[in-house]
């Protein structure tokens, strides 16, 4: 009997530690695969002169839109976007200057995506 609660109480620190080492894998792959849609929004506005629309949807996570290109980045489970949103690069690839939120449960830390006027650049920055 002993032997068995023991046994429980190991599978349940366990699956909580690999759980927690996990989230931080899965946020940075997360971060990622958003760099490498944003990068290709950018060369796709400066190369062909399309315009990709950048929505930020709590429910469905960061949908990138374009006339010839159709993504749909899934959020982590420890990541949320606080508030929908949508960028419209221009044609040439440049952005007007914004910020979008949103929140790890995985750090407890609010994060902002600060998007800097001109080539697009943006950093990712705790609140």
């Amino acid at each position: 009997m002993t032997l068995t609660i023991l046994s429980g109480v190991l599978v349940v620190l366990t699956t909580a530690r690999q759980t927690t080492r996990q989230t931080p894998r899965s946020e940075a792959a997360f971060w990622r695969t958003f760099q490498a849609n944003w990068r290709h929004v950018q060369s796709d506005g400066q190369t062909h002169h399309n315009n990709t629309i950048i929505r930020f949807e709590p429910e469905k996570g960061v949908v990138f839109d374009g006339a010839q290109w159709h993504q749909v980045l899934v959020l982590p489970k420890t990541l949320r976007i606080l508030k929908e949103q949508e960028i419209a690069p221009k044609k040439s690839g440049n952005f007007s200057p914004q910020r979008v939120s949103l929140y790890s449960t995985a750090t407890q830390q609010e994060y902002e995506i600060v998007i800097q006027m001109g080539w697009g650049v943006y950093q990712v920055e705790a609140k």
